[in-house]
C-alpha cells in the first residue's frame, strides 16, 4: 500500500514538475510578445509580394493575411535604406514547440531591387542571434544614451551560466577555463558582428532608392502624311525631334507613294520613337501638278484615311488615347501634347500664321465654344486648320465609318470628318480658353536649285548617293 502511495505521489510530483516547466516557458513567450503596436516601427511598409502566396497551396486571403501581421504576438525585422525607408523586413514570433520556447520565423520580405544580395541571409542571422537569447547590451547606444538619437546600430549580448555558481557536488568553481572559453566565444561574436556590419554597409551602397512609379498616360497618336521632296528630310528631322520630348506617343508615318522610301523607313529607325510606317498613293487625279497652288486640290486625304484604319485594326475600343493630324511642315509646341493629351471627345486650340491671318481660333464663351475667328469662308461647319483639333481614340473607334472625304470642297476638308463625330457645343476648348498659340502652320520656303541644275547639264551634279 505504501509503494502504490509513494508511486501516486511520484507522478503528481512530475506532473507539477512538468507543469511549472510549461508555465515558465509560456511566461518567456508572453514576455516576449508584450509589444503596443507590432507596425509602428514601419508604417509606410505596408506591401505584401502576393505572387508567392497566390502560386502556393495555402493561397492569398488578404483579411487573414493583415490578422497575422497585426497580431499581438508579431515582432518584425526591419532594414531601412540610407533614405530611411524600408527595404526588407523579417517577420518572427516567440512560441512553444513541443514543450520548448522557440523563435519562429513566420517570413522575410524584400523589395525587389534589394534581392539576390545577401540582405535576406543577413535577416536570418540576425533572428539566429535573437534565438541564441542574445539580448540588448547594457552598454548599447539605445541603453546606455551615449550617442543620442543618432546611433543605427545596437549590441547584442547573453549572459552565461559561468561564474559565480557551484559545481554539483558542492564544491567552488575554478572559472578560468570557462572565463577563457567565454572571452574566445564574445571575440568571435565581436567578429561575427563587425563583419555583417559590413555586409550591411555594402548592401547600403548597392541598394538604390526605387523610383516612384510614373503615371500611365493616354497615348497621343501623330498621324503625319508626307511625300518625296527636297525638304522632306529636313522637315522630318526637324518634327521627330520635337516629339521624341514627348511621353506616351506613337507616330504614325504615311507616305504618299507605291511602296516605302528607305529614306522615311531609316529615319523612323533612329528617331528613337515608338511608330508605325505606311504608304499608299494618292490617285492620279486629285495629285497636285508642277505649278499648282497648295490650295487647289486637297492633300493627305488618302494618307489621312489609311491611319484612320490601322487603329481601327490594331486598337480596342477600351483603349485610351487621343489622334492628332500633325503635319510634317508644322511648328509645334511641347505644351500643345500636354494640353491635348487628356481630349474626352474633340478638343481645339488656335493656330497661328494661317488663312492669311495672324492666328485663326475658337471663340470661347463660359467654357464653351460658340464660334469662330477666321476670315475665309467662316461659314463653314467647323472653319478650322488641321493643326487645330486632337480627337478621342474611343470617339473614332466608336464611329468606325468616320473618315475625311476625298471630294470635299476646298476648305471643307476637316469638316467632312468632325461634323460626323461632333456639334461644335461639344467642342473641348484648350490652351488657355483658345487664347494662346501653340501650333504655328509655317511652311520651308521651296529651294531654288538653279546652280543644281546647271552643273548636272555639264555633268559635274551634286553626288546623288549623298542623302539630303
Amino acid at each position: 500500500m505504501q509503494r502504490k502511495s509513494n508511486k501516486a505521489k511520484e507522478k503528481k510530483q512530475k506532473r507539477l514538475e512538468e507543469r511549472a516547466a510549461m508555465d515558465a516557458v509560456c511566461a518567456k513567450v508572453e514576455a516576449a510578445n508584450k509589444l503596443e503596436d507590432p507596425l509602428a516601427s514601419f508604417p509606410v511598409f505596408k506591401k505584401y509580394d502576393r505572387n508567392g502566396y497566390e502560386q502556393s497551396e495555402w493561397g492569398w486571403k488578404d483579411r487573414e493575411k493583415k490578422e497575422e501581421m497585426t497580431d499581438d504576438r508579431a515582432w518584425y525585422l526591419i532594414a531601412f535604406d540610407t533614405d530611411n525607408s524600408p527595404v526588407a523586413f523579417s517577420h518572427f514570433r516567440f512560441d512553444v514547440e513541443c514543450g520548448e520556447e522557440v523563435l519562429y520565423c513566420y517570413e522575410v520580405q524584400l523589395e525587389s531591387h534589394t534581392r539576390r544580395k545577401g540582405l535576406g541571409k543577413f535577416l536570418i542571422q540576425i533572428l539566429q542571434l535573437i534565438a541564441n537569447r542574445f539580448e540588448i547590451d547594457d552598454s548599447s547606444p539605445s541603453m546606455s544614451g551615449c550617442c543620442g538619437d543618432e546611433c543605427s546600430y545596437e549590441i547584442l549580448s547573453r549572459r552565461t551560466k559561468y561564474g559565480e555558481g557551484q559545481h554539483s557536488h558542492g564544491q567552488p568553481c575554478d572559472c578560468t577555463q570557462h572565463m577563457k572559453q567565454n572571452s574566445d566565444f564574445v571575440r568571435n561574436q565581436d567578429r561575427a558582428i563587425s563583419k555583417l556590419q559590413n555586409e550591411v554597409k555594402k548592401l547600403q551602397a548597392q541598394v538604390k532608392p526605387e523610383e516612384p512609379p510614373k503615371p500611365i498616360l493616354p497615348i497621343i497618336y501623330v498621324i503625319t502624311p508626307t511625300f518625296t521632296r527636297l525638304v522632306q528630310k529636313a522637315e522630318l528631322v526637324r518634327l521627330s525631334q520635337t516629339l521624341m520630348h514627348v511621353p506616351s506617343l506613337h507616330w504614325i508615318v504615311v507616305e504618299d507613294a507605291a511602296t516605302k522610301t528607305s529614306l522615311v523607313a531609316e529615319l523612323l529607325k533612329q528617331s528613337g520613337l515608338q511608330y508605325t510606317h505606311l504608304n499608299v498613293e494618292t490617285p492620279k487625279d486629285f495629285k497636285l501638278k508642277e505649278g499648282d497652288p497648295n490650295w487647289l486640290k486637297p492633300r493627305g486625304v488618302e494618307q489621312r484615311n489609311l491611319a484612320l484604319q490601322w487603329l481601327r485594326d490594331n486598337r480596342e475600343l477600351s483603349d485610351e488615347g487621343v489622334v492628332y493630324f500633325a503635319d510634317d511642315d508644322n511648328t509645334y509646341s511641347l505644351q500643345l501634347f500636354q494640353e491635348m493629351r487628356f481630349t474626352k471627345r474633340v478638343s481645339v486650340w488656335p493656330v497661328g500664321l494661317v488663312g492669311g491671318m495672324r492666328f485663326e481660333r475658337p471663340l470661347v464663351e463660359n467654357g464653351k465654344v460658340t464660334g469662330f475667328y477666321t476670315a475665309w469662308k467662316p461659314n463653314r461647319p467647323f472653319p478650322m486648320d488641321m493643326a487645330g483639333f486632337a480627337i478621342s481614340l474611343q470617339l473614332l473607334l466608336a464611329n468606325p465609318t468616320a473618315h475625311f472625304h476625298l471630294e470635299a470642297e476646298r476648305g471643307y476638308l476637316e469638316s467632312s470628318l468632325l461634323e460626323t463625330l461632333v456639334s461644335i457645343e461639344e467642342l473641348e476648348p484648350k490652351a488657355d480658353q483658345c487664347r494662346k498659340v501653340l501650333v504655328w502652320h509655317t511652311r520651308t520656303e521651296k529651294p531654288k536649285m538653279k546652280q543644281e541644275e546647271a552643273l548636272q547639264k555639264q555633268g559635274l551634279g551634286s553626288d546623288i548617293t549623298i542623302e539630303v
